[in-house]
C-alpha cells in the first residue's frame, strides 16, 4: 500500500465511538476501554501449505504483535504440538480408517492420506488426475496383459480365454532414446513374483505413442539426424569391412549373409549400409540376418522404386512394436475390462497413443474415443458385495476366490471358463501380479459378478 492507513482507521473509530457516547449507547468508560490510544502496525504472516497444492499453495494466517490466551488444543509453534497431533491422528487411523470390524467403508477407501492433524479423505478427480499423470510421464510399461474371451459354440454359458503376456521396453533408435525412472519398491515387488528382467531388457517389445512415431519417421525420411546407434562401434566397423571388402571382387548380383543381429540392429544395418554403398541391396533374410547384394546403380534406383514397402516403412512398423496390437484393440471395438484401471488407462494414452494433456476432460473424451465402452472389476464388485453377504475382498486375487468358492456352494450354475488349448499355463497353478494373469482374472471375475447381479434381478 502506498500509505498507513491506521490514521484514518483511527480517525474513523474514535468518530464512531464519540457517536454511541452521545446517542447513550456506551458509557465514557466503556469508550476508554476501546479507544486505542497508540495502534501500531500489525503484520499477517502466512505459512504456505505446500502439501496440498505445491504451486499455488493456501496459506496458513498467523499474527503478530499480540498475546493471546489459548484455551484448547496446544499453542501454534510449540514443539510439542506436532507429537500430540501425530498421537492423535494415529488414535483416530487404528481405531476408525483401518479397523476392519468397525470401518464398513473400508473397502471403498481409496485415498486416505495426513500429514500431522490435516487429513484428506480423497482428491477430486482432476487433482488425482494431475498427480498419476506426472509419475506416468517418468515411468515406463514393464508387461501388459491381454485376456481374450469368447463364448464356446453350442455350449451354453461356457467361456473359453486365451491369455497373452508381453514383456515391453521403450524404443531406441534414431533420436528416440527414452529416459524413465525405475523405483526400488516396484522392483523389488515385481522380483518377489518372479518378474524376469533378463527378458525385460533383452527381449522386450519396443512401442512408440503417435508424436514419436511422426518425429521417426521424419528423420529416417530426412535422413538428417544423428543414430542412437543399436550396433557397438567394434559391430559396426566389422560388418562395413566384411562388406567393403567382398564387394570389391563380388560379380554383380552375388550376395553375401550378414548374421548376429538382433531387433532393429537389422534395419540401423541396412539403413547404414544402403546409404553409404551405392551399389549394394539389402533384404531382411530373418530376424537376425541380413542379405547384401551387389547390384548396379541403374538396377539399384529400379529396386528403390518397385519396393512395395520402403526400408523406413518397415523399421518404423517394427520399432511401433506393441503399439500395433494396442490399434488392433482399439479398432475391434471391445469391451476393455480391469481392476482399479484409471492407473492403466493413463499409460495406455501416454505410451501408446498421445502424450496425456493437461486437462482431465479431454483425457477422458480421448479415452471414450478409443474404447467406448470400459468396465472396471472394483466398481462391479462394490456393487455385487452390496447385494450379497460376502466376505471382504481388498484385492482382485481375493475377489477371484470368493467368487469361485461361493458359486460352488451354493450349488448354483455359474458361468464355466476354460483356457484355450494353447493357453494352458494357468490352469493348475496361479500367477498372482502377472500381467496376463491378472487380466484372465478381471475377465472371469466380471463373468462371475454379472451373472450373479444378473440372478439377483430375476429374483
Amino acid at each position: 500500500m502506498p500509505i498507513d492507513p491506521i490514521p484514518n482507521f483511527k480517525r474513523e473509530i474514535d468518530n464512531f465511538l464519540e457517536l454511541a457516547v452521545s446517542e447513550g449507547i456506551i458509557s465514557d468508560t466503556v469508550k476508554s476501554q476501546l479507544m486505542v490510544q497508540d495502534p501500531q502496525q500489525q503484520i499477517l504472516y502466512l505459512l504456505p501449505k505446500i502439501r496440498k497444492c505445491l504451486n499455488k499453495p493456501p496459506g496458513r494466517p498467523i499474527v503478530s504483535g499480540e498475546c493471546y490466551w489459548q484455551l484448547k488444543g496446544t499453542t501454534m509453534g510449540a514443539s510439542f504440538a506436532p507429537i500430540y497431533a501425530d498421537l492423535f491422528m494415529g488414535y483416530i487411523e487404528e481405531k476408525l480408517i483401518y479397523d476392519q470390524t468397525h470401518n464398513i467403508y473400508l473397502e471403498e477407501l481409496d485415498i486416505w492420506r495426513h500429514y500431522l492433524d490435516d487429513c484428506c479423505l480423497f482428491d477430486s478427480i482432476e487433482e488425482r488426475y494431475m498427480k498419476l499423470r506426472s509419475s506416468v510421464q517418468k515411468f515406463t510399461v514393464s508387461q501388459i496383459g491381454v485376456s481374450v474371451f469368447k463364448k464356446k459354440n453350442g455350449v451354453p454359458n461356457r467361456f473359453v480365454s486365451q491369455c497373452y503376456n508381453f514383456y515391453l521396453f521403450p524404443v531406441c533408435f534414431a533420436q528416440i532414446d527414452t529416459e524413465f525412472s525405475v523405483q526400488a519398491s516396484s522392483s523389488a515387488f515385481l522380483s518377489s513374483y518372479g518378474f524376469d528382467f533378463n527378458k525385460l531388457f533383452k527381449k522386450g517389445i519396443p512401442y512408440l505413442n503417435d508424436v514419436q512415431e511422426a518425429a521417426l519417421q521424419n528423420k529416417l525420411a530426412t535422413g538428417v539426424f544423428a543414430i542412437y546407434r543399436l550396433l557397438s562401434g567394434d559391430q559396426l566397423k566389422s560388418f562395413i569391412n566384411v562388406v567393403t571388402e567382398w564387394i570389391v571382387t563380388a560379380e554383380e548380383g552375388s550376395s553375401i549373409v550378414l548374421s548376429g543381429l538382433s531387433g532393429l540392429q537389422v534395419y540401423d544395418l541396412q539403413i547404414i549400409l544402403r546409404r553409404a554403398i551405392p551399389t549394394v541391396w539389402t533384404e531382411l533374410k530373418s530376424t537376425t540376418e541380413v542379405a547384401v547384394y551387389k547390384v548396379s546403380v541403374e538396377k539399384r534406383k529400379i529396386l528403390e522404386t518397385s519396393a512395395d514397402c520402403t526400408l523406413i516403412e518397415k523399421a518404423v512398423n517394427f520399432a511401433r512394436g506393441f503399439t500395433n496390437l494396442f490399434r488392433i484393440l482399439v479398432e475391434a471395438h471391445k469391451p476393455l475390462v480391469g481392476h482399479n484401471l484409471f492407473l492403466d488407462l493413463l499409460y495406455l494414452h501416454e505410451k501408446f497413443y498421445r502424450p496425456l494433456p493437461e486437462s482431465y476432460s479431454e483425457f477422458k473424451n480421448n479415452i471414450c474415443c478409443l474404447f467406448p465402452c470400459v468396465i472396471d472389476t472394483k466398481i462391479i464388485a462394490r456393487v455385487t458385495w452390496k447385494e450379497y453377504s460376502f466376505p471382504r475382498a481388498g484385492t482382485l486375487l481375493q475377489i477371484s476366490e470368493i467368487m469361485s468358492s461361493k458359486l460352488a456352494d451354493e450349488q448354483m450354475n455359474p458361468p464355466e471358463i476354460c483356457h484355450a488349448d494353447e493357453c494352458q499355463l494357468y490352469v493348475d497353478h496361479e500367477y498372482p501380479h502377472e500381467a496376463a494373469y491378472d487380466a484372465f482374472l478381471s475377465g472371469s471375475a466380471l463373468l462371475k459378478m454379472t451373472y450373479l447381479l444378473l440372478l439377483k434381478k430375476d429374483l
